[in-house]
């Protein structure tokens, strides 16, 4: 796309290339039921307005470029996703690499994944959610490296991550709230002179961290961090500077359970009648009877899950005692590092993908269209 207007409504992917796609100028608005823009190999946006009003995933492929333009992402899904694969099924490499223009991501229930590296060496760069526990503004499996530009991402610590330390050459800071903070809440940095470097007040959704990146963070200096009414400091000693403790968060555990994540209640004990959302190793009897065995076979309960129905007292979690793997400080998720259970709402997109991939191929086979008329084929996109 060179240049023009274009207003794209469609029930699938607005523009989807079995190659490449790459954006150089232009005007587009688009309202998808699937991905906005999407190519099966690299996608490129140069310069140009894109407002993606409604999608699943914003822009998909395996190699995705920013180096200009103004692009705004709602997506319900991923805003921007590295994903893909080699037609013969190889392994390739996937990236998502940005170094100009600015982008504004809004997530609806998700996030911003790729299975492989974030590079972000310029632009500017707002993640603005998504504020369960069981998702992050950033998301990569790879590394995440940042040389230049701005970033700023607010969404809950759960599943939180921010930029490698070995590999970056600008400094970071995340900031663990005490408390939630709602959509809106003023943020605003100072350095040591009173001088402010970063505000925001247009946030959309809750959150209790964020992360902020700049060129204006200078190590060895000190800078005054607030939200809301309350105020931090925070010396900029190497990359990532936290301040505050990770904790789970607005009381949304991740999909995928109990290890590695502390009970919410903050004392390790199990709160009655609250098991973890994803459980553990097998499946509980479903009606916690007697005479019914579980499914693992070995006689025990699964990890963390209580029987659907609870017969007595016999059933019931005694208080002080903590699920398995919940145990001690060998459970707790270490800071910078996501849950150990995020595998299974990777697993569920993927799920989701193939399950529309499927409905879409069928759909061409069952369609006679003719001679000239292109059709789109949906490569498999590979989502851990």
């Amino acid at each position: 796309m060179k240049d023009g207007t274009y207003g794209i409504t469609t029930v699938e992917d607005a523009l989807h290339s079995k190659g490449d796609v790459s954006v150089e100028n232009g005007k587009m608005t688009i309202l998808a039921e699937d991905d906005a823009l999407h190519a099966d190999q690299t996608l490129t946006v140069k310069n140009g307005t894109i407002d993606i009003q409604k999608s699943n995933e914003g822009l998909e492929g395996i190699t995705v470029n920013v180096e200009g333009g103004d692009i705004s992402i709602q997506s319900s899904d991923d805003g921007i996703n590295g994903a893909g694969e080699s037609e013969d099924g190889s392994a390739v490499d996937i990236s998502v690499n940005i170094s100009g223009g600015k982008v504004k991501i809004v997530p609806g229930r998700r996030r911003n994944r790729l299975n492989g590296n974030l590079n972000v060496s310029g632009g500017t760069i707002v993640v603005d959610g998504p504020s369960d526990g069981g998702n992050a503004p950033i998301d990569y499996d790879g590394t995440a490296t940042i040389t230049g530009g701005t970033v700023f991402a607010s969404g809950n610590s759960g599943m939180f991550q921010g930029f490698d330390d070995n590999s970056s050459t600008q400094s970071s800071i995340i900031d663990y709230l005490d408390q939630n903070a709602k959509a809106g809440e003023s943020i605003t940095i100072t350095d040591a002179n009173g001088k402010e470097i970063f505000s925001s007040s247009d946030t959309t959704q809750s959150f209790n961290t964020f992360l902020y990146s700049s060129a204006d963070l200078k190590e060895g200096k000190k800078y005054t961090v607030k939200v809301g009414s309350a105020s931090k400091s925070v010396t900029v000693s190497k990359k990532t500077n936290t301040i505050g403790t990770r904790s789970q968060g607005m009381g949304q555990p991740p999909m995928g359970g109990g290890n590695g994540q502390p009970p919410q209640n903050g004392n390790n004990q199990q709160a009655m009648g609250q098991p973890p959302m994803g459980g553990g190793n097998g499946q509980p009897p479903m009606n916690g009877g007697n005479g019914q065995p579980p499914q693992n076979g070995n006689n025990q309960q699964a990890m963390g899950q209580p029987p659907m129905r609870q017969n007595g007292p016999q059933d019931m979690p005694q208080q002080g005692m903590p699920p398995m793997g919940q145990g001690g400080p060998q459970d707790m998720p270490q800071q910078g590092m996501p849950p150990m259970e995020q595998n299974q709402n990777r697993n569920q997109k993927q799920d989701r993908k193939q399950d529309r991939n499927q409905s879409k191929n069928k759909k061409q086979n069952q369609t006679n269209k003719p001679s000239g008329q292109s059709q789109k084929k949906d490569s498999g996109k590979m989502k851990k």
